[in-house]
Order: structure tokens, then sequence, then C-alpha cells
């Protein structure tokens, strides 16, 4: 998979992390309903600790998106790390808890798969490179 494979992956994942920020931190209660859950303080509170990882992760990889090769390696790996407790916590919920929508429960074990699968990929086998970056002297 070359860079704009790579590039188009951590701008796909940078502004859709930020656009359920807006959800999460302006339509908490609407997100809690949307997931089969009861509007609490409680949930309240974990829908905004959620929104903050997404915009972290956001940050990250737009970060990546716009950085050097170091950086999009870290926001592949970052978005691994994040997106395996996300959409696990997501699957965990929806298998266990409280079933979900269907067409949002049928994106949680293809999400992870997908996320593993580029860590493997660019954050393990071909991180990218620069060539600029290569033939540094340090």
């Amino acid at each position: 998979m070359n860079k704009t494979i790579l590039n188009f992956y951590l701008l796909f994942y940078g502004i859709g992390a930020f656009v359920s920020v807006f959800f999460y931190f302006f339509l908490t209660e609407g997100t809690i309903k949307f997931f089969s859950g009861e509007v609490s303080n409680t949930s309240l509170f974990w829908v905004k600790t959620v929104g903050s990882g997404d915009l972290l992760i956001s940050f990250i990889c737009l970060k990546g998106y716009f950085g050097n090769s170091e950086m999009k390696k870290l926001a592949v790996q970052s978005n691994f790390l994040y997106g395996l407790f996300h959409f696990g916590s997501f699957w965990f919920a929806d298998k266990y808890l409280s079933p979900h929508k269907k067409y949002m429960s049928v994106q949680y074990i293809p999400s992870l798969i997908w996320i593993t699968f580029t860590f493997i990929w660019w954050g393990i086998l071909f991180p990218p490179e620069n060539k600029d970056e290569k033939n540094k002297i340090e």
C-alpha cells in the first residue's frame, strides 16, 4: 500500500473522530440514547470521556497526515491502540450489555479487523519512510 492510501486512512480517521467529538460533546444525551443507554450523571461523564479520546485521536491522525513518516507511524499505532479499546468496548456493550442498532453493531468487528490489519501493515511490516529522512546524517 502506498503513501496515498495511508494519507487517506489518516485523514479519514482524523475527520471521522473529530465529527464524533461533536456528537459526544454537544449532543451527549442523544448519543447515549442512540447507543441504547440511559441518561445519567455517570453516562454523561463517560460519553464525554470517550469524546476526549476521539479528540486526541483526531489530532494525532491529522498530525500524521500532515507530518513526517515517524508521525504517520505513531498515528497508525495510536489509532490501533485506541480503536482496539474503543471498538472493543462498543462490541462488548452490544454483545453482552444492551444491543445497539443493527446498522451500528455490524461495523464493530470489521473495524477491529481493519485497524489490526493497518497496524500490522504500516505499524510493523511496512512503516512509512521518507527518502529524505532515510538519508539524513544523525
